[in-house]
């Protein structure tokens, strides 16, 4: 971010570990956001194709995937930026069975098409692990959240451990598709319950 106000962090300290932190300013003014490398706002290389429709964006293929009425997912699928997909997505009740019980496996299939588009595997690849999803929008759930001081709140951090576990796969077998693992499963299956 230009001219970052010197209250924000430029690293933050978890389980001892540092881990350098970007800043992005939120549009029309009002602050920042942390700025992650592989957030699921960014727009893809190349378009995601999730339930036979064509996506921008991570977020917009999983915030359509709540729902089952064609035209809540067209209005998603049609917002400019994955922001204003998840703002829709935050009017409408989720329509989709067991959205609590299948929302991990519908983030694994999108993120490991994501990763497999090549502009996007190669970045993946080249970087260290572990990654951590920090946010300050309090998202405990897919991430670790901060302050704009630095001081970890805390989080689960679902999203950087998956982007993880395929970033691990795909350097273990690269011709594989990565599969989302029992273990991998079993460490993440509590907190949806």
């Amino acid at each position: 971010m230009n001219n970052e106000p010197p209250w924000l962090a430029k690293e933050v300290v978890w389980n001892g570990k540092r881990y350098p932190i970007q800043w992005k300013a939120r549009s029309g003014g009002g602050g920042a956001w942390v700025d992650n490398w592989f957030s699921n706002m960014r727009p893809c290389s190349e378009p995601l194709l999730w339930q036979g429709h064509q996506f921008d964006s991570v977020e917009h293929a999983y915030q359509s995937a709540k729902y089952t009425d064609p035209d809540k997912i067209m209005r998603i699928r049609g917002s400019v930026r994955p922001e204003g997909a998840k703002m829709f997505s935050r009017q409408w009740a989720v329509e989709t069975p067991n959205w609590n019980e299948r929302k991990l496996a519908v983030m694994w299939e999108i993120s490991v098409q994501r990763w497999g588009m090549p502009k996007e595997k190669a970045e993946l690849l080249q970087h260290p692990e572990p990654i951590v999803e920090f946010n300050n929008w309090a998202d405990a759930y897919w991430g670790v959240v901060i302050r704009p001081t630095g001081e970890v709140l805390g989080g689960a951090n679902y999203l950087g451990l998956m982007i993880t576990a395929i970033r691990r796969q795909m350097m273990e077998a690269p011709d594989r598709v990565p599969q989302i693992t029992p273990q991998f499963q079993t460490h993440v299956q509590p907190a949806l319950l």
